[in-house]
């Protein structure tokens, strides 16, 4: 990296203590010290997925004393279409005449970094980071990070989560970055990969960054290598840039799109539709439990308000089912006491009022209580010890390695779209699966149900759009953000629970590089009090940075409150924000005031839209 055509460098490798980029830990001891050859470096052209480049191929050898020796080939891919990326991954093999080697670890893309080296004021962590595997507990994502900060970034779901509505998934790359310059990392394996991503600050105040995987995560169990047998590791990448995590955000998708994962989904206007969600006051519980009840009537009678408002859809919330698995009817007398014939009714009278109708629904759970869960027991991912995996609302989880699991899905798109009539979904407290011991589904490896976790939303979305190619699919990991695997089959994200108005805006600009400057985001609740958000000021929010607005209030709003309400609605409309192409001028942490760019072609005409940010005021010009 330059400045003013003068080098600087966030990892300078004088420390006595560096580590390698490249790297195992083993029953041995650290095969760490690779003297690589750096005169007999192979060049080679080469023209891949990602176009034609450079690939560097290095070789070196390590020892642990007593015949014990590692030898290392490290492949480093440049590519013309990528100019500040490497691509990279490595081979060891043991190359000992007689002994074995257990591995526990291996660490790829390891890097230990120190902002004092850009400007000696700054303490040597002084970094904003991002992490795209960071599940429902909120970290210091939006704060300069702390000299204890240890985040392990795991990619899979672990057993210390079961049971509570929080997960882990999202996109295999994590970012930090100083006023002057960054560095993101991550693998671009088209198979998911269950593995960590670590960020923390050591002892002597650096950060440390790497690819960490581990046996009976992604890799055999115990892993030996006797002689002659190697090891090889993910590809990761490595991408330099100035600014925030906007830069590596785009490249990954670029580079996931270029291996035919294309996270670019297809819209239309439906996903563009403000919305009102019954979830606070007419979902009675709004936890899916067995208790919820969705009342009818009151947003039958709520209609005319909202056409008033320029709402155009209703998403029905937790209470509209029987229960999760069997996603019937509730049939309570204050919700559909006909089933299936008071449902269908019920949307047709919404639409017929000029409206959309979503559907709150959660792929592969099923109630203890459900008839599915019954009839299909085995169906069902088990732990170790034989025992039911119970999900984020205690329910049990299908495997989604199943083809009949699948098909289960893509016959409930059929009935909810087809023969009910829904226009789109609210898929929610989507983490990818953790590892299944069934031994029914005789599974190659327990971790199987991760990696096949998409497929339950590519047969509900090939299913939906089959029939009505205008229907939603809205994903929401509350907490965190969607999987790269499933995004291709969502046309809508979702701010999914936020707690600040800056994590609206910073996944509203995460959303754009990883899946277009015109894709469709919500802004989640604008009216509910949580953290620092409060009406009116998280509309506003919303609006300002190009998110679909999502109601849920309750009561009847003040006659002032409806005149904001009708006020920011009405810019919503008329700008479309949503549509517009998102300018990555500023830095979101570092540049002050925050400040995000749009630009409108419109009859020939260029138009630019503003959006300022200080302190917690939001204003838009």
């Amino acid at each position: 990296m330059r400045i003013c055509a003068q080098p600087f460098s966030i990892n300078k490798t004088n420390k006595p203590d560096q580590l390698p980029s490249w790297y195992l830990v083993s029953d041995r001891g650290v095969f760490k010290n690779f003297k690589l050859d750096f005169e007999d470096i192979e060049i080679e052209n080469i023209r891949t997925d990602f176009g034609t480049g450079k690939k560097l191929i290095l070789r070196g050898n390590s020892d642990a004393g007593e015949d014990i020796k590692v030898e290392i080939e490290l492949n480093v891919e440049l590519y013309d279409d990528f100019p500040a990326t490497a691509i990279m991954y490595a081979e060891f093999e043991n190359t000992s005449s007689s002994e074995d080697i257990i591995i526990n670890e291996v660490y790829s893309n390891c890097y230990q970094l120190d902002a004092s080296n850009v400007d000696e004021t700054l303490s040597s962590h002084h970094f904003y980071s991002f992490y795209g595997t960071d599940g429902r507990i909120l970290r210091q994502r939006e704060k300069i990070l702390s000299a204890d900060f240890n985040a392990v970034n795991f990619t899979g779901r672990p057993d210390s989560l079961e049971g509570l509505k929080m997960g882990n998934g999202g996109l295999p790359f994590v970012d930090i970055w100083t006023k002057e310059t960054g560095i993101g990392i991550g693998h671009i394996e088209k198979k998911w990969k269950n593995l960590y991503l670590p960020i923390r600050v050591q002892k002597d105040g650096r950060v440390f960054i790497a690819v960490r995987e581990i046996p009976n995560i992604n890799m055999p169990d115990p892993y030996i290598m006797t002689p002659g047998d190697s090891c090889k590791t993910v590809k990761t990448f490595v991408n330099a840039h100035t600014g925030d995590f906007y830069s590596t955000a785009k490249v990954f998708s670029e580079l996931m799109k270029r291996q035919g994962i294309d996270m670019q989904t297809p819209t239309t206007q439906n996903d563009y539709l403000p919305a009102w969600c019954s979830w606070n006051k007419y979902s009675t519980h709004g936890m899916a439990s067995k208790k919820d009840i969705m009342l009818i009537e009151p947003i039958l009678m709520r209609l005319p308000e909202l056409r008033d408002l320029k709402i155009n859809e209703v998403i029905f919330d937790a209470g509209w089912f029987n229960n999760q698995g069997d996603w019937m009817p509730n049939t309570h007398s204050l919700s559909f006491p006909n089933g299936e014939i008071d449902m269908i009714e019920s949307i047709r009278r919404i639409q017929d009022s000029g409206f959309k109708v979503k559907l709150w629904i959660s792929f592969l759970t099923a109630d203890p209580w459900s008839e599915i869960s019954g009839l299909h027991p085995e169906w069902m991912i088990q732990k170790p010890d034989g025992s039911f995996h119970l999900d984020r609302w205690s329910g049990y989880t299908m495997c989604p390695s199943l083809p009949q699991v699948q098909e289960f899905h893509y016959q409930l798109a059929e009935r909810l779209v087809g023969k009910y009539g829904a226009n789109g979904f609210k898929v929610d407290g989507m983490y990818v699966c953790p590892p299944c011991y069934n031994p029914a589904h005789n599974h190659k490896n327990p971790n199987e149900s991760s990696e096949d976790f998409h497929m339950v939303f590519k047969a509900f979305y090939d299913a939906v759009k089959s029939l009505d190619s205008n229907t939603t699919i809205m994903a929401c990991p509350c907490g965190a953000v969607c999987d790269y695997k499933s995004l291709p089959y969502v046309t809508e994200t979702i701010a999914a629970d936020p707690k600040s108005l800056k994590t609206v805006r910073r996944r509203a600009k995460l959303y754009r590089a990883i899946k277009g400057d015109n894709t469709p985001y919500s802004s989640d609740y604008i009216d509910i009090k949580k953290g620092n958000l409060k009406f009116p000021v998280s509309l506003a929010n919303a609006v300002g940075i190009g998110a679909v607005p999502q109601a849920f209030y309750g009561r009847k709003p003040s006659k002032k409150a409806m005149e904001i309400y009708k006020g920011w609605l009405s810019i919503y409309s008329s700008e479309m924000i949503c549509q517009a192409e998102y300018l990555n001028l500023y830095d979101m942490s570092f540049d002050e005031p925050e400040t995000h760019v749009f630009r409108k072609v419109e009859g020939g005409q260029e138009n630019y839209l503003l959006k300022c940010i200080c302190k917690q005021n939001s204003a838009m010009r």
